[in-house]
């Protein structure tokens, strides 16, 4: 039984990259690995033996005024606790320091890797705002990509979510012994209803789900939608960067075009729609292309934007993100063929039955169960 100790420095709940540490820990507790989650604090319904927080309840209003507070009282707490643990496992953020101590030790190290590695990040991004004449939201500072290097330097292994992580890495420099392929996925707690039939349609609904971005290629996809001139909408779930506003409000404006800042029921508007488009320029494993393909929607995407699961003409399009006409050609295509979107559509719900976060954590267990046993040899 490996006793695996996984770290996430941030106040852990059900949102955001929270979700998919709790859903890959919380399906580890069996064998053969138990799995003791240590955050600095925890949201009430995922409290247990199993968790540790760092920040004791009475000192949460102080240590929260800090920004780095949470996470230094749970670096501090995870080092007095590794005698416990056969080895760990961390979410990004963890300091280099720490790393080092725990290396000292002769701890495994195993780092969650939730985007590309930061030196590909900062060129793409770098060269997508120039491209649009326009200043990142905030500076791809050269610190954090270093700090990034130094610490997979460390680590004994990192999981790569998917083929474009896994290849920023290699590029980077690492070994490909290193580096652990896998996936993530999606719960089918969350969307009950992923079975609903979707009755062909006329005027078809384009969806596209999560910040509302340049990183996300949300701009692209606006002038890929003017260009189409398809009858239907184009749904935009997520918050708009304020960037893209500025450069694309006539685009965002338009009649048919349709802005959701806040979905407290996705599924809602999966069910709603006939494709979903995600032309991402940098991603690390996008959680809305697994609950559209398992929706049973057709998708098109970017290969950032496709993850490790969706497969190009099989479930959907997979097409570069600046294939101007590629993507005009492919939502044309899709809006003109119900008898298309529903082949890919049902392709898609087959293929996520088999990323369900349960299956997705005993096949990175499986993973990682063998690279520690290897490296024991």
């Amino acid at each position: 039984m490996l006793n695996l100790g996984c770290v996430f420095p941030l106040y852990c709940s059900e949102a955001g990259l929270g979700h998919i540490f709790l859903s890959l820990c919380r399906n580890w507790n069996s064998e053969p690995m138990q799995a003791r989650i240590l955050v600095p604090n925890i949201a009430e319904p995922f409290r247990g033996d199993s968790v540790i927080e760092a920040v004791p309840h009475p000192l949460q209003w102080l240590a929260y005024r800090s920004t780095s507070w949470p996470r230094i009282l749970t670096e501090m707490r995870l080092l007095r606790s590794l005698p416990r643990f056969d080895a760990l496992y961390a979410f990004p953020d963890i300091s280099v320091r720490t790393l080092g101590r725990i290396k000292t030790h002769g701890k495994p190290i195993i780092l969650e890797r939730v985007n590309c590695f930061g030196g590909k990040r900062r060129q793409l991004m770098e060269r997508e705002y120039r491209r649009l004449g326009a200043a990142p939201p905030r500076p791809f500072e050269k610190w954090a990509v270093d700090a990034e290097r130094e610490a997979v330097a460390i680590a004994d292994f990192l999981f790569c979510p998917s083929p474009e992580v896994e290849t920023s890495f290699l590029e980077a420099g690492l070994s490909p012994g290193k580096l652990i392929s896998s996936s993530y996925g999606w719960s089918p707690e969350r969307f009950p209803q992923t079975a609903d039939p979707r009755p062909p349609r006329e005027a078809v609904t384009v969806l596209f789900a999560g910040t509302v971005c340049i990183r996300k290629g949300a701009h692209l996809l606006l002038d890929a939608w003017q260009r189409a001139a398809i009858s239907g909408r184009l749904v935009l779930c997520g918050p708009i960067e304020p960037a893209l506003q500025r450069l694309f409000g006539e685009l965002l404006a338009r009649p048919d075009v349709v802005h959701i800042p806040y979905a407290s029921d996705m599924g809602r508007f999966y069910r709603e729609a006939d494709i979903f488009a995600f032309p991402s320029i940098e991603e690390g494993g996008p959680l809305v292309t697994y609950e559209a393909m398992a929706h049973g929607l057709a998708v098109v995407a970017s290969p950032m934007g496709a993850g490790a699961v969706l497969r190009n003409g099989i479930d959907g399009l997979v097409i570069p993100p600046h294939s101007a006409d590629g993507w005009v050609d492919a939502l044309r295509s899709l809006a003109q063929s119900p008898e298309c979107r529903l082949r890919f559509g049902e392709a898609a719900r087959v293929r996520a039955q088999d990323f369900t976060w349960a299956k997705v954590a005993r096949r990175r267990a499986d993973a990682l169960t063998e690279k520690l046993n290897n490296a024991r040899l």
